[in-house]
């Protein structure tokens, strides 16, 4: 079994508590995605698809937010 794997970072800028990352690689299959933030602020994964995912936060402050995508072709 084959694996992408993709990696990067979507910044919620301040006064927002979400934002949009759209997925460099073509997924044959939805990922699975898991993220850590760069603050003390809790963030999660909404809306994933084949070509992009939402990043939310428990704050408006705005944070940096690490990701990694993998999912089978």
């Amino acid at each position: 079994m084959s694996f992408k794997v993709e990696s990067g970072t979507v910044s919620i800028p301040k006064g927002a508590s979400s934002a949009t990352q759209s997925f460099s690689e073509d997924h044959k299959s939805i990922p699975v995605v898991t993220i850590s933030g760069d603050d003390n602020q809790n963030v999660f994964v909404s809306d994933i698809s084949f070509t992009n995912f939402v990043v939310n936060s428990s704050s408006d402050m705005g944070i940096t937010v690490y990701f990694q995508a993998l999912s089978r072709f």
